[in-house]
């Protein structure tokens, strides 16, 4: 029986001589391809983009957010400081005389919302070596449920601003604010927080007003 020819034949050895050319052509290829795409810059913007764009995202909202809650908060101490002026100017004012004085506020906090501030007015006299409010909440309204201390209630202030001694009707308007602001983007850049704020002024044309009739002040709490 004849054996099988065990030797390469012509196409095999022309196949394996093949090889070696093959391998320096993807080696070539490979070393080119990795040349070009080491000196491409057409994607370089766009990837520098995306690592930027967040952080210039953060940036902008944060300005935005700074500059709203720094207005408002400019405002907040406008609207105390001008109640307090306008009800100081008057020898006497009634409950309507109050809500009137209120409806400025709107204007001052224009474009910002009024409905989160809430403002109280108290007029403090001294008594007796203490600082009490001498006007029934009912004859001082608040404006958006403002807290109100009961008539002759104790009110700490400053030291200075009135003698609890020497003078019984010596007083000074107290207007106590508040707000409940909320930023735009709640959580990302700020959170929201309650704003307090207080503005005193002395009565301008005698020493007390009175919210509660004629000479009302200086007989209150006595």
């Amino acid at each position: 029986m004849r054996e099988p020819f065990a030797g390469i034949g012509p196409g095999e050895r022309k196949h394996r001589a093949g090889r070696p050319r093959l391998r320096r052509w993807l080696k070539r290829r490979a070393a080119l391809t990795a040349y070009r795409f080491g000196r491409c810059a057409r994607g370089v913007a766009a990837v520098e983009f995306a690592f930027i764009a967040p952080v210039m995202l953060v940036m902008l909202l944060g300005a935005v957010e700074a500059t709203r809650a720094i207005s408002i908060d400019r405002r907040l101490s406008v609207v105390t400081a001008t109640v307090a002026d306008l009800v100081s100017r008057e020898e006497q004012l009634t409950a309507q005389d109050v809500n009137a004085i209120y409806d400025i506020v709107a204007q001052i906090m224009s474009p910002f919302d009024a409905g989160p501030l809430s403002i109280s007015i108290v007029p403090v006299k001294g008594r007796k070596g203490d600082t009490v409010a001498y006007v029934a909440p009912k004859n001082v309204p608040s404006f958006n449920g403002g807290a109100q201390p009961g008539k002759c209630q104790a009110v700490p202030i400053a030291a200075g601003l009135i003698d609890p001694v020497a003078d019984a009707a010596d007083s000074v308007i107290v207007v106590k604010a508040s707000y409940a602001y909320k930023p735009m983007f709640v959580g990302m850049i700020m959170n929201s927080a309650q704003w307090e704020e207080q503005s005193f002024a002395k009565p301008r044309k005698q020493s007390c007003v009175d919210f509660e009739g004629p000479d009302s002040c200086r007989s209150a709490c006595t």
